[in-house]
């Protein structure tokens, strides 16, 4: 996490800020490169919606082509941000996508104690190579779809479903998912892994158990209280199995192949 970073808003195009209303007082979004620099203006959107007070933003542009583009995304004051749309068009060699060796890495983290409040939604329609490497908010997590996930963490809740949509690759798909209280949403990645799953107080609900839903890793399950579930491992032939298991009480149905 990097502290002490000015904010850089007064540099988003009047349009976008016209159209989508200002920011609050004291709420503020910097969207920075690996070394800390804010990123090129042409290579994203942003704005917030007047009527709610929150954030869309969308990422546009594999600004490193051959190496790694990083789009750190730093919350301050509380933010919500309403919709992340990660749209960036994949590397292209000889007028063809190359699949991998050019990924855009993106991270939501806080900036001051506030950070970050809650995100509803982050969804992958570009078809570069994306690992959304970490999401870390203060209270609430929504819907995830994108290529790779690494670490989701919620001080209240994980309302999902996450969805990691990575081709067969037993490195890839979802690491680890945590909330301070519940996880309410499926978690599914039919050709990647699982690693870590973790709630202080509940996972799903009677009325609506989750799906946990691997290829491969070995997946740990953790919850304090009720766990509500239907855990399928190992699927698609793959080598995913259960590691740790533990709830305050277990309901549902469990299938690995070990």
């Amino acid at each position: 996490m990097r502290r002490n970073r000015k904010a850089v808003w007064s540099i988003v195009s009047a349009m976008a800020l016209c159209a989508l209303g200002a920011t609050a007082q004291g709420q503020d979004i910097e969207i920075l490169n690996a070394s800390g620099a804010p990123v090129p203006n042409s290579t994203y959107t942003a704005g917030v919606n007047s009527e709610t007070g929150a954030w869309t933003i969308e990422l546009r542009s594999l600004y490193s082509p051959g190496g790694l583009t990083v789009y750190d995304i730093i919350g301050t004051g509380g933010v919500v941000i309403d919709h992340l749309r990660i749209n960036v068009p994949c590397w292209q060699f000889g007028g063809s996508c190359v699949p991998a060796g050019s990924p855009v890495i993106v991270r939501v983290l806080s900036g001051d104690e506030d950070g970050v409040k809650s995100i509803h939604k982050i969804s992958q329609p570009g078809d570069a190579e994306t690992i959304l490497a970490d999401v870390v908010v203060r209270d609430d997590i929504g819907e995830i779809t994108v290529e790779s996930i690494g670490i989701l963490k919620a001080g209240r809740d994980i309302y999902g479903p996450i969805i990691a949509t990575t081709e067969d690759n037993p490195m890839r798909g979802i690491s680890k998912v945590s909330a301070e209280r519940d996880i309410l949403g499926d978690l599914i990645t039919e050709n990647g892994r699982i690693l870590e799953v973790q709630a202080t107080r509940h996972i799903g609900t009677e009325a609506q158990p989750v799906t946990v839903r691997a290829k491969h890793g070995h997946a740990f399950i953790r919850s304090t209280k009720d766990l509500y579930a239907d855990i399928q491992l190992g699927v698609n032939d793959g080598s995913g199995y259960l590691w740790f298991l533990d709830a305050g009480s277990f309901h549902g149905t469990l299938h690995a192949p070990r």
